[in-house]
């Protein structure tokens, strides 16, 4: 049975990389030129100081993750590569420090450089649903909704229906309260 009469959706994997921000390549000449100036302190003891940046903007211009038909693969500088096929893959997960390692069926995981957070819509695009996107229905779940700010800042979500109930009941509360402040001034 092949896999286009199942309509397997890894037959429609568009192939893409996810690679760290250029933004560090920045950053890192920013550090290199600090290390230069502690560098010059002790050159004798300290010249291999400016080295580090160096290696950050090999580390940012070599690591990667590739998704591909077969399954998705991390790049990095220093270790082999390590491949999952989408047979054994389960999911992404997130570390608390915001770090993204793809899992497989028998618990173990890897580091995917280059995909954060925000990466998710982009790879449920390209893999067609297989890396589900928790991001876009949340979005548009709320763009649907009114946001309702009360006077002590707090703030609610409501839908159409929601809204036009709590408006009566606040136009209705104010009408009651105009005619007793009426009501008592007339005494």
């Amino acid at each position: 049975m092949s896999n286009e009469s199942n309509g397997d959706p890894r037959r429609n994997i568009e192939p893409a990389s996810f690679r760290p921000s250029k933004q560090h390549i920045l950053a890192a000449a920013v550090m290199f030129l600090m290390c230069l100036m502690f560098t010059g302190h002790k050159v004798e003891y300290l010249f291999w100081v400016p080295l580090l940046p160096l290696v950050f903007i090999l580390w940012t211009l070599r690591a990667r993750t590739d998704i591909t038909a077969q399954g998705i693969s991390a790049k990095y500088l220093f270790r082999k590569s390590s491949r999952l096929s989408w047979e054994d893959f389960t999911g992404i997960r997130f570390a608390k420090s915001g770090k993204a390692f793809a899992a497989d069926t028998h618990d173990r995981q890897f580091y995917l450089p280059g995909v954060s957070f925000n990466s998710l819509i982009t790879l449920s695009e390209k893999t067609h649903g297989l890396i589900p996107d928790p991001v876009t229905p949340a979005r548009r779940s709320a763009d649907e909704k009114v946001q309702v700010v009360h006077k002590d800042g707090y703030a609610v979500l409501m839908d159409t229906e929601e809204y036009s109930e709590y408006e009566k009941q606040r136009r209705a509360e104010h009408a009651e309260r105009s005619t007793n402040a009426a009501t008592d001034r007339e005494e």
